[in-house]
């Protein structure tokens, strides 16, 4: 009955959700009629105005055709006219002869506007049937909607008994939908992004076709360069040679000079030596026949005095030229010189047109491997598409399959149910009529037995599909495996091709950079060649001069001469006998006339000179402008180099830039290859779970065979055994529908992603491509963020790199001094096991006692014992076990250091630890520092003590009588005393609050080790202030009254000194209580705090050490003096009291340092 109930209720609500799915339905269907509707208006409406434009544009034609059929009904008639006069039979006149090829033409317009007057009729009937083909189709659309509307009522009333049954599948659908949209969008991700790096790879390929492009026009570039100083090189050839040629007519006409030079040298010494010959018999004749001509003697005279000087100008000349042919010979070395350079310069250039060609042949080399990388690349970029979209299509396919095994098991399972059903109504039977034959139900159960074993065989087929289809991945992953390894070598090998490219690259700049010094040094020495042609040119230039202007009055002397021995034998042959006037005015007229034969040498010879100076500038000229030309040629082939140059480091480069794109692409290649491994095994994952779901289906058609079996064993069935088997039953079906639920996903996911695909269409692909540009960009901005992290983190990295080895340095000092340590710890244990002290103590303290017996005086009683020096053989206990306690003090101090630095030591390990190693180092520098104080304290009162311990010894030989002493003097000193242990008193509860303090404070580093140190200090400081009474009881008796109010000035001095460093230690203890409570807060404030306590301790030090050197110095002094008992006792007193005093200020030393 409750099922019964259950039932109704459920069959209720959903006839009442599909009363509400249908009225949405009708809704919906209404809303979309009148869509249709609105759409037939509008469209209606369009062809409506439409029409209208076409029947006002055909009005406008008609009134066209009227207006060409009046024009054409004129013409007719004028037509008519014209025939009828031809046929009348008129002549023609010359204007109708000028009519007829109008009237061709007329008749011709008369054709067109008969064709025009078709065509108009033609529209029109176009557009009758356009207007009646326009309300046809409308027409028929309204009655294909109204049929259609009706169809949809009929399906409303056919929906509304399928949207129950549909309602939970429904819901199913849309939580696979989303999960499968997820999927698609996952994967047009991916392909997305292959896209984009696809079009990245063509646009850095893209990017160098275009850079290579500009490389092969900077080639080609220069290759005109070279050219064109190829060409400039062959002119620079051909002025050379002409200047050597001209160089070399120069020479020889030097060459030639100099022979007529020696030529009229000899033709001088020969003249020479005939004037000598003339003037011999000349002086003879004259003698002989002229005695008395005195003038003529005088003009002879003159005529030598003039030879004398012409040899004197000739002997000149002569060494002149000498001196230019030694300069010529010069200017000639230093032409060959000049020959071989330029040789070698040509040379060189040579070379370096050989090294050109070698680079250009590398370049090409580089450019041949660049295309093969590009051609390599597209083929791995298709193939990779390839893989890619074979990949797709197999896992579309292998969605497919096991979507058809879900059929099949979603088929298997219906069938089951209808069996369960059948199974059902044979219990409801058995129930209702009890006595049926038996022969009926072995009937039903060999159908069921029939059907489990068909169901049975198409699981076992499914389940060989699964397997087969697993297998069929697993070699696929293989494939694709082995298609990375290939990947991966041939991404070595081009990271290998490209390493080679950079070594070339490398080696080429490397020559080019060589190249371009030795270009540097050839265009320095060819500007010093230069410098030194142009000097040797002058020169030469100005020797031509010279020895032209020496020819030129050489040959002027030569010819006056000759022409003045010629008219001396003239004379001397024709005149004999004539008068001397004659022969003075013939000589006269003949000097005249050689004086004007001179002026016009004398010109010519400029004129030839002006010439010559010309030529030679000329030549300069020339020389200059070729020199210009070099240096101009030099400047290009230097910025064409420099070009190269900046194109070669372009090109490494775009190669660089390469080498980063296929790292790129690897890595991307990388990424898809594990998201493809991570969808095998989601896709794995997926199989796995339907393989489960089968199996529980496989197991459960197991127990219903099984059961089956079982009600066929019995036979025959009871009431109560049927209410059992319904319960199974119901159990059963409740599993079924949870696997129909699971199982019915996929196959209803694909109807579901049809319709909603074939509803939402452009709109919703849109969107997603919104969405995908919107991720697209948050990617790379999230790349961006990745990167500045990394970098981020490699600075962090190197940081921490340097940290460790600081802190490995550190550790390893820390190992040395605990090492150190050790070694101290092991003294200080010797030290204590040598405990034969105590005897020698003893013996003294007994002696002590009887010098202050005999020390008192008869008239006044003995005076109690007092705190301090009363019991003189307790103090002496108490010191020496106080020493022991001191030592052993120590000794645990140097145990807090090794845990100090042991816990350094764990903290270095620790990464987050750098603040409390600094901490831990700063008082590890205290403690180091006050552990040696206390050794250096500790010595200095053992050498004292001993120093006490003999002054004692002989006071004792030189007992004697004291002076008696006065009672107020002993009471000062009393209470100068119990003034002093209540400071002492009071700093070692300062230390003991102080290390409470500690305790609960925590500190930086440990506190235990702090509070050890404390105690170690809190002893020390007791130490010194029993040594600060150790023989005043004894000894007080034995001083003078100057001498203990010396004695009261010092403890005053000394008590005003405790009660400063009380205060002291006041101060610090609330600073240190402050420093204790915001320790935790404030660790990185409290350091320069720290560092300038302990400048401060350690200017204490200083002054308490100096203290100690000037005690020591008065101890030496005394000593010395020491021949009076009275006045060794007072000294061996003050030493004892200023040796305690100073070193009381290191009880705050400890706190200021922690």
């Amino acid at each position: 009955q409750e099922l019964l109930v259950k039932a109704s209720k459920a069959v209720e609500s959903l006839a009442g959700n599909s009363d509400v799915e249908v009225q949405r339905v009708k809704d919906q269907a209404q809303k979309d009629v009148q869509q249709v509707k609105e759409i037939l208006g509008n469209q209606i409406h369009l062809l409506e105005e439409d029409v209208k434009t076409t029947q006002a544009e055909l009005e406008k034609m008609a009134a066209i055709a009227e207006q060409e059929k009046l024009r054409s009904i004129s013409l007719e008639k004028q037509i008519l006219a014209t025939n009828k006069q031809n046929r009348t039979g008129l002549a023609l006149s010359p204007e109708q002869i000028k009519i007829l090829p109008e009237n061709q033409l007329i008749e011709d317009l008369n054709e067109a506007i008969k064709g025009k007057d078709a065509l108009i009729d033609q529209l029109m009937n176009e557009k009758s049937k356009l207007q009646g083909n326009h309300t046809q189709p409308l027409e028929e659309k309204i009655q294909e909607l109204t049929e259609a509307l009706l169809k949809k009522a009929g399906e409303t009333e056919a929906l509304r008994g399928e949207l129950g049954n549909e309602r939970n599948r429904f819901e199913s659908d849309m939580k696979n939908l989303v999960e499968k949209h997820r999927q698609f969008g996952q994967l047009e991700m991916e392909a997305r992004q292959l896209n984009s790096d696809l079009e990245r790879a063509q646009t850095s390929i893209c990017a160098l076709q275009e850079k290579l492009k500009e490389a092969e026009q900077a080639n080609r570039i220069l290759q005109e360069h070279v050219e064109e100083k190829k060409s400039s090189l062959t002119t620079e050839k051909q002025n050379s040679l002409k200047r050597d040629k001209t160089i070399q007519g120069l020479t020889l006409a030097l060459k030639a000079k100099e022979k007529e030079i020696e030529e009229l040298c000899h033709e001088i010494e020969d003249r020479d030596d005939a004037l000598a010959k003339a003037r011999d018999s000349l002086h003879k004749a004259q003698l002989q026949k002229f005695q008395g001509a005195e003038e003529y003697q005088s003009l002879l005279t003159e005529k030598e005095t003039e030879l004398a000087e012409l040899r004197v100008g000739h002997n000149g000349k002569a060494m002149e030229t000498q001196k230019l042919q030694r300069a010529l010979n010069r200017q000639e070395q230093e032409l060959n010189d000049l020959n071989q350079a330029k040789g070698q310069l040509e040379r060189e250039l040579e070379d370096m047109h050989l090294q050109k060609n070698k680079g250009d042949k590398a370049v090409n080399e580089l450019r041949n491997q660049l295309e093969k990388l590009r051609g390599e690349l597209t083929a791995k970029e298709q193939a990779m598409e390839q893989q890619y979209k074979t990949l797709l299509n197999e896992s579309k396919l292998k969605l497919q399959s096991q979507e058809l095994v879900i059929e099949r098991l979603t088929d298997s399972l219906n069938n089951k149910d209808q069996l369960l059903q059948d199974y059902m109504e044979l219990a409801k039977g058995a129930q209702l009529g009890g006595d049926q034959s038996p022969s009926g139900k072995d009937a039903l159960l060999a159908k069921l037995r029939d059907r489990l074993k068909e169901k049975d065989k198409a699981l076992e087929r499914a389940i060989d599909e699964r397997y087969a289809a697993i297998d069929e991945k697993e070699n696929e992953i293989r494939q694709l495996r082995l298609a990375l390894r290939e990947k991966e070598h041939d991404l070595d090998r081009l990271n290998s091709l490209f390493a080679n490219n950079e070594e070339t690259i490398n080696s080429l700049d490397g020559v080019i950079k060589e190249k371009d010094m030795e270009l540097q040094h050839l265009t320095n020495t060819c500007k010093n060649l230069q410098r030194v042609k142009q000097e040797l040119e002058e020169s030469r230039a100005r020797a031509l001069r010279e020895k032209d202007a020496i020819i030129s009055q050489l040959e002027n002397s030569l010819k006056s001469k000759t022409q003045s021995l010629e008219e001396m034998t003239d004379t001397l042959l024709s005149q004999a006998q004539s008068d001397t006037k004659d022969l003075a005015e013939q000589l006269s007229q003949r000097l005249k006339v050689k004086e004007k034969m001179l002026e016009e040498a004398w010109v010519d010879q400029k004129d030839l000179s002006s010439k010559h100076e010309r030529e030679v500038e000329d030549l300069l000229n020339l020389i200059s402008n070729k020199d210009n030309l070099f240096k101009e040629a030099s400047e290009r082939y230097n910025r064409k180099l420099s070009d190269l140059n900046r194109e070669i480091q372009e090109l490494e480069r775009q190669l660089a830039d390469k080498g980063r794109d296929l790292l790129s692409l690897v890595k991307h290649d990388s990424m898809q290859n594990q998201e493809q491994i991570l969808e095998m095994a989601q896709l794995k994952a997926a199989l796995d779970e339907k393989d489960k779901i089968i199996n529980k289906l496989v197991e459960h058609g197991q127990e219903k065979n099984e059961y089956f079996a079982q009600l066929k064993d019995q036979g025959t069935l009871n009431p109560p055994h049927v209410l059992e088997l319904k319960q199974t039953i119901k159990i059963l079906q409740e599993q079924l529908e949870e696997a129909k639920l699971t199982q019915h996903t996929s196959v209803e996911d694909e109807i579901v992603v049809k319709t909603s695909q074939s509803k939402k269409g452009l709109i919703y692909l849109k969107k997603e491509l919104a969405k995908n540009t919107e991720e697209l960009n948050n990617a790379l901005k999230k790349e961006n963020e990745a990167k500045m992290e990394v970098a981020r983190l490699q600075s962090v990295l190197e940081c921490l790199h340097k940290q460790i080895q600081a802190q490995a340095a550190s550790i390893e000092s820390l190992s040395n001094t605990m090492q150190v340590k050790d070694e101290i710890i092991k003294e200080l244990q010797a030290r204590l096991n040598a405990s034969s002290e105590v005897r020698e103590v003893e013996h003294f303290t007994s002696e002590v006692i009887v010098l202050k017996e005999g020390i008192q005086r008869p008239d006044h009683p003995p005076r109690e014992r007092t705190i301090i020096g009363g019991d003189s053989q307790q103090v002496w206990y108490a010191t020496t076990t106080e020493d022991e306690l001191s030592e052993d003090q120590l000794y645990q101090a140097l145990k807090a250091e090794q845990q100090l630095y042991s816990r350094l030591i764990k903290a270095v390990k620790e990464p987050d630890s750098h603040s409390r190693i600094q901490a831990l180092q700063m008082e590890l520098t205290a403690v180091q520092l006050l552990r040696q104080q206390l050794e250096e304290s500790i010595r200095s009162n053992q050498d004292l003590q001993k120093k006490l311990e003999e002054q004692v010894q002989e006071t004792k030989r030189k007992e004697a009588t004291t002076p008696k002493m006065h009672e107020a003097d002993l009471r000062e000193m009393e209470a100068l005393r119990h003034q002093l242990e209540d400071s002492q008193r009071w700093n070692a509860s300062l230390q003991t609050r102080f290390g409470q303090m500690q305790t609960r404070g925590g500190g930086v580093g440990a506190a235990n080790d702090s509070g050890d140190t404390f105690t170690t200090y809190g002893d020390q400081t007791s130490y010194l202030s029993i040594c600060l009474g150790e023989y005043d009881s004894l000894e007080i008796g034995k001083l003078s009254l100057l001498e203990l109010r010396q004695r009261v000035i010092d403890l005053q001095m000394i008590v005003k000194e405790l009660q400063m460093a009380n205060q002291e230690l006041r101060e610090r203890e609330v600073l240190s209580e402050r420093s204790i409570l915001g320790s935790e807060s404030q660790e990185k404030t409290d350091v320069p705090a720290m560092a300038a306590q302990i400048n401060f301790l350690e200017q204490k030090l200083e002054e308490s050490m100096k203290t100690i050197t000037h005690l020591r110095e008065q101890l030496q002094t005394l000593n010395q003096a020491s021949s009076g008992s009275e006045g060794m006792q007072a000294v061996s007193k003050d030493d004892k009291c200023m040796q305690t005093s100073p070193e009381i200020p290191l009880v705050s030393e400890p706190v200021s340092g922690q």
